[in-house]
C-alpha cells in the first residue's frame, strides 16, 4: 500500500479522505460512545477508502462513496459487538449518512470556528472542556478532582459554553474573538 500511496492516484486518494474525514468522523461519532472504537473505526474506513480506490467510479459522488464504505464498516462493527443481531436499522444509518454528507461543508467550517474559539480560550477552560469532553469525565469526577464543588464545574461549563457560541457567531459575521 506504500506504493500506492507514492503514486498521482495515491496522492489524490488521501487528498480527498483529509477533505471528508471530519464528517465521516462525525458520522461515526453520531452512533458510536466509545472513543477507542470510533477511532478503530475511522482508521478501518480510511484504509478501505485508500484499499478500494482503484475502484471509486470517478463520476459519482466521493462523499457518497466513503459514506457507504462507512456504513458497511459500521455494520461490521455492529454485527461484532451484538454477536449477529442488527443494532441500528440499516435505512436509519443511511439515512444518517445522506444527512452527514448534505450538512458536510457547512458543519466543517463550524467545527474549523470552533476549534479557533476553543484555542482563544484561557489553558484552565480548555483543560475543564478536555476533561469533560474528551476524556468523558463525569461532571462529579472533575469536581472531585479539581476540589471544587459540583455546582461551580457545572457553572464553568456553561459560560465555557456560551463564550464558544458568541466567538463562533462573531466569527460567522468576521470577528470571532473571545
Amino acid at each position: 500500500m506504500s506504493d500506492f500511496l507514492e503514486t498521482h492516484e495515491g496522492m489524490e486518494a488521501v487528498r480527498q479522505w483529509t477533505r471528508v474525514q471530519p464528517i465521516v468522523s462525525a458520522f461515526l461519532g453520531s452512533l458510536v460512545r466509545n472513543q477507542a472504537d470510533r477511532d478503530d473505526l475511522l482508521q478501518e474506513t480510511a484504509v478501505a477508502v485508500v484499499q478500494s480506490y482503484a475502484a471509486f467510479d470517478r463520476t459519482r459522488s466521493f462523499e457518497n462513496w466513503v459514506m457507504g464504505i462507512a456504513q458497511n464498516q459500521l455494520r461490521n462493527y455492529f454485527r461484532k459487538l451484538a454477536r449477529g443481531r442488527l443494532v441500528f436499522d440499516s435505512e436509519l444509518v443511511s439515512r444518517l449518512a445522506d444527512s452527514f454528507v448534505r450538512t458536510g461543508p457547512e458543519t466543517q467550517e463550524k467545527l474549523e470556528q470552533l476549534e479557533d474559539c476553543f484555542g482563544k480560550l484561557p489553558p484552565a477552560a480548555q483543560e475543564l472542556c478536555r476533561k469533560r469532553y474528551r476524556e468523558e469525565l463525569t461532571l462529579n469526577a472533575i469536581a472531585a478532582r479539581a476540589g471544587r464543588s459540583l455546582e461551580s464545574i457545572t457553572k464553568s461549563l456553561q459560560r465555557i459554553r456560551e463564550q464558544l457560541r458568541a466567538c463562533i457567531e462573531r466569527s460567522q459575521l468576521g470577528g470571532g474573538r473571545i
